[in-house]
């Protein structure tokens, strides 16, 4: 996929600069652009850092993906321009934040299945229904819309319902799931439109290719929705992926994500603690 990069932060940096030349229609001056170097790094859990380093990551960035020294700092990969999944993704640090202690309800498991009821501690975000497991998906569900995660051997694959089963049941003997995760609105689980689930895929696999190694050829669908169900796509995104931090983080230790890996201190770890617990430890 065009705009993928090794590193988290150089994936928040560039969409965040992108997204403030190329929407907000503003040219960001240096100081500017070393400050959204900051917002990344705390986006995804990472402390700020002092003396010269942001302008050494910038100057490292140059003239590859920004455009040279001594003009303000663009990118300078013209898919930047017209790439919309990647201008209206959620906040990390949202998404890590509603992963802190939602109201959870347990169901009895069906086929080895767990299931839950995960209401995340934002109203504007739909109750969920989530089922998590390595077994193949049960009979019951196949009637729900929402979107998946499969852990692969090499990385995450994601997905939207109208391909889930056939994906596990047909697929899965070359390329089988070490688990999935399956989330619906509890509310809209059989008529959420089309074009929110679509545009709901397209979101989830730019989210989570900042900071994990995704399976996906693509980003999905190449048309923007209309505003109605971007945002309903967003939403889904944000309640989704934050179900999935907690469950990993505390109900499913052995699920394990597979964040890359560019040698930065502290990551993947801090990336998986909520803000509230990473500001206990650091005493704020």
């Amino acid at each position: 996929m065009k705009l993928t990069y090794s590193d988290p932060v150089t994936a928040v940096f560039l969409r965040a600069l992108a997204w403030e030349r190329n929407v907000a229609k503003e040219k960001p001056a240096v100081n500017a652009a070393l400050e959204l170097y900051q917002l990344a790094r705390t986006e995804l859990g990472l402390p700020r850092v002092k003396g010269g380093r942001p302008q050494d990551f910038i100057q490292k960035l140059r003239p590859k993906y920004l455009t040279p020294a001594g003009t303000s700092p663009e990118p300078v990969e013209k898919e930047w321009h017209s790439e919309w999944r990647l201008a209206y993704l959620p906040s990390h640090h949202l998404v890590r934040e509603l992963s802190d202690r939602p109201v959870i309800l347990e169901i009895e498991p069906v086929a080895g299945i767990s299931r839950f009821t995960i209401s995340l501690r934002n109203a504007a975000l739909s109750k969920l229904d989530v089922f998590i497991g390595s077994n193949l998906p049960p009979k019951d569900i196949e009637g729900r819309r929402g979107v998946y995660f499969q852990r692969r051997e090499k990385g995450l694959y994601l997905g939207q319902s109208t391909e889930f089963f056939t994906r596990n049941r047909q697929h899965g003997v070359k390329n089988p799931a070490i688990w999935w995760m399956f989330a619906s609105p509890t509310e809209e689980r059989e008529t959420l439109s089309l074009d929110t689930l679509n545009a709901a895929e397209s979101l989830l696999i730019s989210f989570w290719g900042e900071v994990c190694t995704v399976e996906n050829a693509n980003r999905g669908s190449d048309t923007k929705p209309s505003t109605r169900y971007l945002q309903e796509a967003i939403l889904i995104v944000e309640a989704a992926s934050a179900s999935l931090l907690y469950l990993v983080r505390e109900k499913f230790p052995d699920y394990s994500l597979p964040f890359k890996k560019p040698g930065i201190p502290g990551w993947p770890v801090c990336y998986m603690k909520p803000p509230r617990q990473s500001n206990e430890e650091a005493g704020e």
